[in-house]
């Protein structure tokens, strides 16, 4: 009977050896998985407003209906399953125009699209054909070299294209303000 018992304690010595040896592999394990650093996760940008237009000017999807999506830190355009995407730090300004301020009184909406928001003006004034219209222009800085894209919004959403202007202006104020250089 003595020999009986000896065997019952000898197995639970060699179950005790495995659970000591199990949780030696556990506690390395986790001292290794906190020592390794974690990879910062991307910052998600931040959706300011979005509203529906038709890209009129300066985008690569063409003339064609899209959807103007603000973001804290870029502005897309998306049209389909293409989406063009624009710093908002290469943004210089932004304007929310009635077609009809485009179009001038009895000149014509070429000439006086031109004279008003210059090469631009003229395209996007002789483009829109709706008068209840808005244009949104938004001029930016591409290596130096100033660019423009323009987008025709209808009367439905010109408060989220003011929206839109608003912030636009307001990052391209504090992005110029950080550039500038004081005498």
């Amino acid at each position: 009977m003595l020999f009986g018992c000896m065997g019952v304690f000898a197995l639970d010595m060699r179950l005790f050896g495995w659970a000591i040896l199990l949780l030696g592999v556990l506690f390395i394990a986790g001292a290794v998985l906190l020592t390794i650093k974690k990879k910062p996760t991307p910052k998600k940008s931040k959706l300011i407003v979005s509203f529906d237009a038709v890209s009129i000017y300066g985008l690569p999807q063409g003339e064609t209906k899209c959807k103007v999506q603000v973001y804290d830190d870029n502005i897309a355009f998306v049209a389909g399953k293409q989406t063009s995407k624009l710093n908002i730090e290469k943004v210089t300004s932004a304007y929310l125009k009635e077609k009809k301020e485009l179009e001038g009184a009895k000149t014509g909406s070429i000439v006086a699209g031109a004279m008003f928001f210059g090469a631009i003006g003229a395209i996007v004034s002789s483009r829109v054909r709706r008068n209840d219209s808005y244009i949104l222009i938004i001029n930016y800085s591409d290596n130096e070299e100033p660019k423009a894209v323009a987008v025709a919004i209808e009367k439905i959403n010109q408060y989220e294209g003011a929206k839109a202007e608003k912030y636009i202006n307001k990052q391209a104020n504090k992005h110029q303000s950080q550039n500038e250089i004081v005498l």
